[in-house]
């Protein structure tokens, strides 16, 4: 896993919060998505994963502050991922 990757991964997870309602059986996780430098990441996908069999829960696209909610999330073992696809200024890619 690339250095930056690492980092990314890291500020994910200090910036998340879980917050659970035990009386309605539900919870949210948000949190801020921010790079390596401490600037905050636009437009990246968060997903929350069971952990019991790595399904796919609830997703999020961060906005340009880098925060997401994903609201009525599971209760429990959860993961969470991050995909971040970065294209560099000036420069072009090709979609299929």
């Amino acid at each position: 896993m690339s250095k930056s990757i690492r980092w990314i991964l890291t500020g994910i997870l200090a910036a998340t919060t879980m917050s659970l309602g035990a009386q309605t059986g539900s919870g949210k996780v948000s949190g801020t998505v921010l790079d390596p430098s401490g600037q905050p990441l636009s437009s990246a996908t968060v997903i929350l994963l069971k952990a019991a069999d790595s399904s796919m829960h609830k997703t999020a696209v961060t906005g340009k502050d880098g925060g997401y909610l994903l609201k009525k999330s599971l209760m429990g073992i959860t993961w969470l991922q991050l995909l971040l696809q970065v294209i560099p200024k000036n420069s072009a890619t090709d979609f299929l």
